[in-house]
């Protein structure tokens, strides 16, 4: 429940945000390339992607102590963070990630350039 939760959340503020930039009457491709919000819940996924038990994974919020999203130029984001999780023992943990991503202008999606989880 906790992830489906976590997931209607992230779905609802980017679709806050798309829809802010849909009628802010800013078509920049640069304005959709700076998206840090974007940048930090897509992160989220590709993390989510290499946890043991990913259903149990909670995030922090964009503005929570310990993370740092970082807009790098030419779409690309660079976003740390951390993620509580249970580990294969069902203990939970706290792992730091690194990400750089990138937002493909042509398709509208992100692109993983490089992950490092400690």
């Amino acid at each position: 429940m906790g992830t489906v939760k976590r997931n209607l959340v992230s779905a609802i503020i980017l679709v806050v945000f798309l829809l802010l930039g849909l009628g802010s009457g800013q078509t920049s491709p640069e304005v959709t390339c700076a998206d840090t919000t974007s940048a930090f819940v897509m992160s989220q996924q590709f993390v989510e992607g290499r946890l043991k038990a990913p259903t149990t994974a909670k995030f922090p919020m964009i503005n929570a102590k310990g993370v740092e999203v970082a807009y790098a130029g030419e779409c690309v984001h660079i976003i740390s963070s951390y993620v509580d999780s249970q580990n294969g023992f069902g203990a939970m943990i706290r792992t730091k990630y690194v990400a750089k991503i990138r937002y493909n202008k042509a398709d509208e999606t992100y692109s993983l350039l490089e992950l490092g989880i400690e």
